[in-house]
């Protein structure tokens, strides 16, 4: 018997049980002394014995134990009226369509004997979620059947009703035209910090410890396609749960195509003003596309940004005037005469 963690009685008082590996004693009913009768194992096949991190359950009956293994994610069934008893069966997460048996703690058999439920606890650094396995048992037999699973509320030490875990580049921005972002990371804080990476499988990562206000300065990766998201990864020291994030990175100018004026428009609004000039301009960006225009006859006081429509004309006063588009990222073209 090495190191036990739990204990259980059959149910007419005469034979204790000591787990791990299920070591059997008698109950002198007089004095309460115990007699050591045997045990399972040790073995170095884990389906030899009933082994596990110490917890177990008896039936009423006292034909048939179940203990659970931390390590190895399974639930085993053993008859404790053998002097030495073995594992007769064994039950394994993954196997069979058993699901959350993830780390089980303990084992329970209700009353009536027809179900066996299997705890399985969240883990606070990786935020699994708590579990309960249950089984349909056969009274006649001892043998299980997984049956269902419950799965509880993810455990990350925040809040009831916080936001769930994130990270954001730019607080959140579509595009950046330029590669130093700013991280804004809100997911459980564990260990003595976090690690960051341009890379899915955190090659040439850098390591964070927690900062006060949750927010980083990073670089994104300036290689490969322009068109595809630059992605941020993000966990914790401690491991667990990977977070991300992407931006597209656009650090090329929109181009105004061309700046024409036009003979009229027909918007009421505009033909109203028959004094005034009518502009049409078209503008291309390749990435994060045209938002913005300024439309101006003092480059140097150009004014404020309007928003940028396709096929639309703008009423423009008199004198030279100038044309500049802004893209999505913030990229400014050039300024374009128009000519006219």
């Amino acid at each position: 018997m090495c190191a036990p963690q739990d204990l259980e009685l059959s149910s007419d008082g005469s034979r204790l049980y000591a787990a791990p590996l299920l070591t059997a004693f008698d109950v002198d009913k007089a004095s309460g002394a115990l007699t050591y009768t045997g045990f399972g194992g040790p073995s170095t096949d884990p389906r030899d014995g009933l082994r596990g991190d110490g917890s177990f359950a008896l039936t009423n009956d006292g034909k048939t134990a179940y203990g659970v293994d931390y390590y190895f994610d399974t639930l085993y069934q053993a008859p404790p009226d053998d002097p030495n008893p073995y594992a007769q069966k064994a039950y394994q997460d993954g196997d069979y369509g058993i699901r959350g048996m993830h780390h089980p703690g303990s084992v329970t058999i209700s009353p009536d004997g027809n179900f066996v439920y299997v705890p399985s606890g969240g883990n606070w650094v990786n935020s699994h979620p708590g579990t309960i396995a249950v089984f349909r048992r056969d009274p006649a037999t001892g043998d299980l059947t997984f049956a269902s699973r419950f799965v509880g509320a993810s455990l990350d030490g925040r809040p009831v009703g916080s936001p769930p875990p994130s990270v954001k580049i730019n607080d959140g921005a579509s595009y950046t035209n330029d590669p130093n972002v700013t991280l804004t990371v809100d997911v459980p804080r564990s260990g003595l910090g976090l690690e960051i990476s341009n890379d899915g499988g955190f090659d040439q990562s850098q390591q964070f410890q927690w900062a006060h206000n949750a927010r980083y300065q990073w670089t994104l990766a300036t290689t490969g396609l322009d068109r595809l998201p630059k992605t941020v990864y993000v966990r914790s020291l401690e491991g667990g749960p990977v977070y991300t994030d992407d931006i597209v990175l656009d650090q090329t100018a929109p181009v105004v195509v061309s700046a024409q004026i036009v003979a009229g428009s027909r918007s009421r609004s505009l033909a109203t003003a028959a004094h005034r000039r009518y502009l049409r301009v078209i503008a291309r960006d390749r990435l994060s596309g045209v938002g913005r225009i300024q439309i101006t006859t003092n480059r140097h006081h150009p004014g404020s940004w309007r928003r940028y429509r396709k096929r639309h004309v703008y009423a423009v006063a008199g004198g030279t005037l100038y044309v500049r588009v802004r893209d999505r990222a913030k990229n400014r073209s050039r300024w374009h005469r128009v000519a006219g």
